[in-house]
């Protein structure tokens, strides 16, 4: 099989996990990914995505705060080479108007939002 070098791989995890998990299990999932991607696409840079906004995102589950998922995220990532964080929250404001059920998934106005902001992260 020929094989495809990669300029970057990106990654984005949490908000499903959020209330069907639990950190621990989040934290050995991520981990377990991270060191496939590396093993994968070595020398490629990685960006992890941390969850982006949803509208029942300060509701208490029995995971924890939902700001957990990205805890978690930025603490497996955290002194791997060619990997760097970028925060979900920050690349789609908490405006339902952008999601297409109002709450948690993005519509193409919230997509063009979010790729336009992933793309200046990125850069």
């Amino acid at each position: 099989m020929e094989s495809h070098r990669a300029d970057l791989v990106t990654v984005a995890f949490g908000t499903n996990d959020w209330g069907a998990s639990t950190p621990e299990r989040v934290r050995e999932q991520a981990t377990a990914f991270l060191d496939r991607l590396a093993d994968c696409y070595p020398g490629v840079p990685v960006v992890v995505l941390t969850p982006i906004w949803r509208k029942d995102g300060e509701e208490e589950r029995p995971f924890g705060p939902f700001s957990l998922v990205g805890d978690i995220l930025r603490e497996v990532a955290a002194g791997r080479e060619g990997v760097r964080v970028v925060d979900g929250m920050g690349l789609m404001p908490g405006d339902p108007d952008l999601f297409g059920d109002l709450r948690l998934h993005p519509n193409d106005r919230g997509f063009a939002e979010f790729a336009w902001n992933l793309a200046d992260a990125v850069r």
